[in-house]
């Protein structure tokens, strides 16, 4: 990715929609780069490098076409999917933990940007889990406090409308049978319930907060913060030093270390856009490709 090999952006005719420099590297596109690279690249017996895969160009380029052409036609099958399976695995833990929009957690092209090259996983995995708690940290320095008032007002209000439900120890008709513009009392009371955990989500937990800062490091320097989490992903980056105080690197770490829900969101996206990428990005680099594995 990093010298140019791998083109997961949008063609250019999409740029207007979804960013002109924006990456996309998600499970779908990352699963379908392993069956048309890896899943053809070594020789079944000797597990070395197949010299007739160096020399089918062309058939890596199709493999990409046909994988792009497979996720369009699995599209609609592959977004039910992934929407009951998030929930299922994930709901629970959600409601427990009360944080609603998920930790956060590095994306897979962070993982992928950071990995080493031949790194052992259980290393990798190691480090990884070390830099996550600086990260937060880091993360949680810029918590706009207006955000965070606007936050505790949406809750309120949306809370105060979602005790509808004690309406039902009256009279457990009232939420199916009353209605307002259209929708009954339990329609109102699933979406400003869904209002409310979202809100919450978005007001930061300070007693959090002040025990992982405890743990990590005295003081809450932005800079001694993003030296110790570069120290773990092993990635720093010339324009943070010195600038580690700044919206856009905020902006910059954030983007590498979302919401987990936000991954999940992306993953959908990419579901759109995996075909296209497949079909029209990632075809013109099978040259590059190939010539890095010779």
């Amino acid at each position: 990715i990093n010298k140019g090999l791998l083109n997961l952006k949008s063609p250019w005719w999409l740029s207007p929609f979804v960013g002109a420099d924006s990456l996309i590297l998600t499970q779908s596109l990352e699963w379908s780069l392993s069956y048309c690279i890896l899943d053809h690249m070594f020789d079944d017996q000797s597990f070395t490098v197949s010299t007739a895969f160096l020399k089918d160009r062309q058939g890596l380029e199709w493999r990409f076409i046909m994988m792009g052409i497979i996720h369009f036609l699995l599209l609609p099958f592959l977004l039910v999917f992934m929407i009951i399976h998030f929930f299922l695995q994930n709901a629970q833990k959600f409601h427990s933990s009360k944080a609603y929009l998920g930790p956060r957690q590095w994306s897979p092209l962070a993982l992928w940007t950071f990995r080493e090259f031949n790194e052992l996983p259980h290393i990798f995995e190691e480090r990884i889990h070390k830099s996550v708690a600086p990260t937060e940290e880091y993360i949680g320095l810029f918590q706009n406090p207006h955000l965070s008032q606007i936050a505790k007002c949406v809750a309120y209000i949306a809370g105060a409308v979602a005790t509808l439900v004690l309406v039902s120890f009256v009279d457990e008709g009232i939420l199916l049978y009353v209605q307002a513009l259209d929708h009954n009392l339990f329609w109102y009371l699933g979406v400003f319930s869904a209002i409310f955990a979202a809100a919450r989500a978005i007001i930061p937990d300070e007693s959090k907060f002040v025990t992982q800062s405890a743990m990590i490091s005295p003081t809450k320097d932005p800079e001694e913060l993003v030296r110790i989490l570069s120290a773990h992903t092993h990635t720093m980056r010339d324009e943070w030093t010195g600038k580690c105080h700044t919206d856009k690197v905020f902006h910059e770490v954030s983007e590498l270390f979302p919401y987990k829900v936000h991954i999940f969101a992306m993953e959908l996206y990419s579901v759109l856009i995996t075909p296209i990428v497949l079909c029209f990005s990632l075809p013109g680099c099978t040259d590059n490709i190939i010539e890095f594995i010779r």
